[in-house]
Parts: C-alpha cells; structure tokens; sequence
C-alpha cells in the first residue's frame, strides 16, 4: 500500500465488476508516480474520463486506497464507454471524411494544363495537383477505418454482454476459485505440518520428517545459510540435508517466513466469490442458462430425444446432452462412429451449458416409454463381444502351432537358421499381471481371428470384427522378436476352457475374395 502523502479528498477510485477494473481519478501526476504505476500494470487514458485504469489485483487495490482512501462504484459501464469510443471514432470518421472532401475539391480546381516558360515551376506545381489526389485518397482510406472501428467497438461491446459469453466468464471464475481454494488448503495442511514437527520430541526423528518433508518443495528458496557470510539464500531440504539445520531449526525458519492461515486474509479468494454473485445475477436477470436447468433422459431438446444427461463433477450442472438423430450414411467410417449398431439412429453429443433454456421439452409418459423401446433396440442389435478365454493346455499348444506355423512360413530359405518354434507360456494370475502391467509390458490380450491368426483388422484400435475370442499372449524369451512367434499364455489357477475350432480356409477365402 502506498504512503498517506499520495492521498487527495479531491482523488477518486472506482471499481466495475462488468470488465473487473479498477479506475483512478487523480488528474496529472508526477513523473516518478507516473512510472510507479505504469510499472504496477496501471494503464494511462487520457482520452477518457478517469486517468489510469488496471484489473484488479490485491496490490492495485491498496493502491488506490492509498490515493482515495475509499473504493466506490463505477458509473459508467462497459457498455457506456463503448459508446462514447464509438462517438470518437465517428467524430474521427468525420473529420477524415471533411479532409478528404475539401482536399478533392482542391484538386478539382486546379488548372488541368500547366504552362511557362519556367519548367521546373511547371514540374513543381504539377507534383503538388497529385500530392492533393493522393492526400484525398488516403483521408478516404482512413474515413473508412474510423468506420469500421466505430462498429466493431459496439459489436464487442454487446458480444460481451451477451448471456453466453458471460457464462463462458463464469466457467473460467470458477476455475480459478477451485485453484485458489486448492491451494489454501495446501498451505493450511503445510502450515500445520510444520507446526507438528516443531513439536516433536524426538531430535533425531523430528530432522528426518522434515528433510523429508522440505523435499516435497514446500517454502522455497528463502532461506539464508546459517553457515555462510554473503546473504546466501537456499530452500530447507538442502540445508537439512547437508546437516546445516536441525528439524526444530527448520520448523522454527519455515513458521516464521509464513503468515499463519488464521492471519491471512485471502482477498483474491473473497473478490473471485464476490465476482461470481454479481455474474450469476446478471445471468438470472438475462434468463439463465439451459445448464442450469433440470434436464432427464427421454425429454426434447431442439426437436430432438435426449437419451443421457452428462454433468460436470465440479459444479454439478449439465453440460452436454446425447440427443437421438436419424443414422448418418456415408463413405467414411469417422462419419459413422455416431451410429447405433443395430438401429437405425444415430446419438450425437451437444453442448447445452451456454445455449438459452428455451429450448427444452419436459418428457410425457409416451416419450418415456418411446426411450424405453429405442434402448431395447440397441441392446438387441449390439453384437456380443468375444469373450477371453483361458484355454486349456491341449488347445493352447494347437493355437501356439497355427501361430508357428504363420512365422515359418513368412521366412526366406536363408534365414531358416534364426527360427524357433516358440512354446506355450504357463503361469499363475499373480505372474501375468506383474509381466503385463505398464505400457511396456510384456503381455497382453489379443484378438484371434477364425483361422487362429491375431486379428489384424483393425480401424482406430477396434479389433473385434472378424474376431472369434481372446486370449493372453507375451513376447517370446520375455523379450520383442521379430524371428519368433509369440507364447500363448495359460493361467495354472484358474478356470480354463477349450479353445474354438479354427478354419483353415478362412485365409483362402480372404484372399480369393480380395481378387
């Protein structure tokens, strides 16, 4: 906060919640004042009303208490100012408009033939006829930017007013309150921490719990080196551990570096909350949002059966839909993916947090009973999914021979030295899931197709078509060879079943059907 001598009864200050600015009256100010604020993030406006302007920040609140003592209501909204701009700019528009009509009439009057006996006059006079013709254009040129400025200031000005956009300001307001809140109770569970170790008894123990605990980064480097001369600032963990401090020393350097969670005051927490009122009043008073209606499965929306409702975890209101469409055809499967296997309708997801309210359709008892019939259709029409079997030892080994048998025969003569039949895989439950687990592992599901074969038949991840089962396969030897099939996985401890019969024509077909 600034010194009393910056204050004046004749300085105001005021703050708008509509653009979250604060605005200081205090006419001209010394150089020095004038660099101070300019370095604090206050803007200069001399072609309005009020002569610094700045968002709101804790420090630029204490700054301009310090020139008014007090923070009062700005009168004149956004919406105001952007039509006094609006008035500038047309009175700009004009002017340039004037320049250019009275520059167009001094050229129209000029002689259209120079004469004398002087050339170099007649050359000169020439020049200046079409500097007045280039002049008239150019205020022309800037007549029509004044113009186009006058309207796009009034159309910011309404985007910005405008229902949607504010719920867009009240989505990111609550983000950052989420933040702040965050980050209070991590300081206060930290405060607190700290406040524990202090009290510890134990010498020994109570320097282990902090170095361990200064590890995780909490305070910063802030904190000066007890062992040198220089000022020499470093953070808790490496004077710990370099045996500098002790646990009590540390606790003692963190509490009194930190303002106790009773004792601050959080301001930007109180001004976010105080933001968030005044814009969800305003968005009542425009009619709301169709998030912050009650929406259920089986009502309308744009003429369109809502089949699921999606809200957000964080503040619990709806944020999309999925609404049922007729299917879409095309040539592309991307185009496709919204429909409904076995259906002739497709879902769609649309977003409805900042669209108007109006637009939605309690359900009647038909329209209940016409979501119940639509679900049923698709539950019929889905496929089932093949199921992963944990096959027997005597299928695994005829499943491990197709896989064989498809890697010998994709080798040249010359390298039949590097094959090697590869040998089914037995363990329990408790070894494959260490052996799959991670992105790396070395296990894994796969597809089979009917001929036994993996299922290579993929588009964006799906391997189901064409599949008949799962089964659990890993790298030979534990390790990625491309001379080796992989090892069919038997689980020793649980259930196990026969595979299949696998088609050996199926690959035949594929190919005759291919030509």
């Amino acid at each position: 906060m600034r010194n009393s001598e910056l204050f004046n009864e004749d300085n105001e200050a005021t703050y708008c919640p509509e653009d979250d600015k604060l605005r200081l009256y205090v006419g001209r100010v010394p150089r020095e004042e004038y660099l101070a604020l300019k370095d604090e993030g206050w803007k200069s406006t001399p072609k309005q009303d009020c002569d610094f302007v700045a968002v709101w920040t804790a420090k630029r609140e204490d700054t301009a208490l310090s020139y008014a003592g007090i923070i009062g209501d700005e009168d004149q909204g956004p919406e105001d100012r952007a039509a006094d701009r609006a008035e500038r700019f047309a009175g700009y528009r004009d002017n340039r408009r004037r320049d250019a009509g009275e520059l167009a009439d001094r050229y129209d009057n000029a002689p259209s033939v120079f004469t004398g006996q002087n050339s170099e006059k007649t050359e000169k006079r020439l020049n200046q006829v079409e500097r007045l013709a280039d002049r008239a254009v150019n205020m022309w040129d800037k007549a029509e930017y004044w113009q186009s400025r006058t309207i796009g200031v009034i159309n910011h000005a309404l985007h910005n007013s405008s229902a949607s956009v504010r719920m867009g300001r009240i989505k990111k307001l609550e983000s950052e309150l989420r933040s702040i809140e965050k980050d209070k109770k991590g300081y206060e569970a930290t405060y607190s921490k700290w406040e524990k170790i202090l009290d510890m008894e134990d010498a020994e123990k109570q320097t282990e719990v902090a170095r361990v605990f200064s590890g995780f980064g909490y305070g910063g480097w802030i904190y000066e080196d007890p062992t040198r001369d220089d000022g020499y600032k470093t953070c808790l963990y490496s004077l710990l551990d370099d045996k500098k401090i002790t646990g009590a020393e540390a606790a003692k350097m963190y509490l009194e570096k930190h303002t106790h969670p009773l004792k601050c005051t959080w301001r930007g927490l109180h001004h976010l909350k105080l933001r968030l009122e005044y814009e969800n009043q305003m968005l009542e008073a425009q009619g709301g949002r169709a998030g912050q209606m009650e929406m259920i499965p089986g009502g309308w929306y744009c003429g369109h059966q809502i089949h699921q409702v999606n809200k957000s975890r964080e503040t619990g209101r709806i944020c999309s839909l999925k609404v049922r469409t007729n299917a879409i055809v095309s040539n592309y499967a991307w185009e496709m993916r919204h429909n409904v296997e076995g259906t002739d309708y497709a879902l769609i997801t649309v977003e409805v947090e900042r669209n108007a309210p109006g637009n939605y359709r309690e359900p009647t008892e038909e329209d209940l009973q016409l979501l119940k019939q639509k679900k049923n259709e698709a539950k019929k029409g889905k496929h089932k999914k093949p199921a992963l079997i944990n096959p027997t030892i005597e299928s695994a080994k005829r499943l491990q021979e197709i896989w064989n048998t498809k890697k010998l025969d994709g080798y040249k003569p010359e390298s039949w030295s590097n094959y090697k039949p590869t040998e089914i895989t037995i363990i329990t439950q408790e070894q494959y899931k260490i052996i799959s687990n991670g992105s790396y592992g070395k296990a894994k599901t796969v597809w089979i197709a009917p001929d036994g074969t993996m299922n290579n038949e993929r588009y964006r991840g799906n391997v189901e078509d064409g599949a008949i089962c799962k089964v659990r396969e890993k790298y030979p030897d534990g390790a990625y060879s491309m001379y080796n099939a992989h090892s069919v996985i038997v689980i020793s401890d649980k259930p196990q079943k026969d595979l299949p019969e696998f088609v050996k024509e199926v690959k035949e077909e594929k190919e005759a059907a291919n030509v």
